[in-house]
This record gives structure tokens, C-alpha cells and sequence, in this order.
């Protein structure tokens, strides 16, 4: 069960942290808005499960 998103900036700089709705399992899209904070380049996003965290690498072109 996922409970919350975080999107991370290269140096590992928390830029956004979500807190998902209670039983939110199996697969979902989940768009998570960051406005200016965040240009061209890689992050990391996190799903925080109750079975652990899940990180991926995401490149973000301009």
C-alpha cells in the first residue's frame, strides 16, 4: 500500500512530499505538481509503502 510520493532534487533535497489517501493499492497514475521549483535535469521520486520505499531516477527536459 503506497502512502506518500517524494520527488528529490540530485543533491537529495526533499522538493515536494505527499501524503496519498488511506488504501490507495495496486496501480495508480499520481501527478505531482512542482511549479518553478524544478528545471531540466534528473530526480529521484519515492513511493513510501508499507513494505518499504521504492526510488526511481527521472529525467525532467526543459
Amino acid at each position: 500500500m503506497c502512502q506518500s510520493i517524494r520527488v528529490l532534487d540530485a543533491m537529495g533535497r526533499v522538493l515536494r512530499s505527499e501524503q496519498l489517501p488511506a488504501g490507495q493499492t495496486g496501480t495508480f497514475n499520481h501527478r505531482v505538481a512542482l511549479g518553478q521549483q524544478a528545471r531540466g535535469g534528473v530526480y529521484i521520486v519515492q513511493a513510501i509503502t508499507t513494505q518499504g520505499t521504492i526510488s526511481r531516477r527521472v529525467m525532467l527536459q526543459e
